[in-house]
């Protein structure tokens, strides 16, 4: 990507992939072709639409937009349609508003590495009122608590990654998400 992104770019590329993400067919889920745990197609679509302009948000923290993304969400459809493609979709969403002097992936690493104790802070109040399905519970940096101090978002989702594939990327610098653009793609 060579242009830094507007903030409806932003948004419109964020409920388009929703809006995608819910016509795939997908075993076990919620899709246009098969209603799941309570939920209708319709609340995925209304809950992208709400999320929107607290991910396209410049004026606010990665971590704060997630945790403003899903409490929308849940004042809209009330429940969690959305929390794992918030934590994936906002720290690109804040990537692509950087300068793009750099990669995608560098300014994705730059976003990354500026997480900060008020972004953990906010993402485990957003991953504890989202409640998603598989939550455990954590001896150290459990979100149902108040991160420890000095804890980074990097730094708790290093210490899930071995057990949950979100967490994964944000380790790995979304390296699987970038793999799958580049085999369809090919590199940018």
């Amino acid at each position: 990507m060579t242009v830094a992104l507007t903030t409806t770019q932003i948004a419109t590329a964020f409920i388009d992939a929703c809006h995608l993400e819910v016509r795939a067919l997908k075993p076990g889920n919620v899709h246009i072709y098969a209603p799941g745990h309570g939920m209708q197609v319709a609340d995925f679509e209304k809950s992208a639409e709400v999320a929107a302009p607290h991910i396209s948000n410049r004026d606010l923290r990665v971590g704060d937009r997630i945790r403003r993304a899903v409490d929308a969400t849940f004042d809209a459809v009330h429940c969690n349609t959305n929390l794992g493609i918030l934590l994936l979709c906002v720290p690109l969403a804040a990537a692509v508003e950087l300068p793009p002097h750099q990669s995608l992936e560098a300014r994705l690493k730059t976003t990354l590495a500026a997480l900060n104790h008020d972004d953990t802070r906010d993402v485990f109040q957003a991953i504890a009122r989202a409640t998603p399905g598989g939550l455990g519970e954590a001896e150290h940096g459990d979100v149902r608590a108040a991160p420890p101090p000095g804890m980074t978002l990097m730094s708790a989702m290093e210490q899930a990654a071995t057990r949950d594939l979100i967490a994964r990327e944000y380790v790995n610098g979304f390296n699987n998400i970038f793999a799958l653009e580049n085999d369809r793609y090919g590199p940018r």
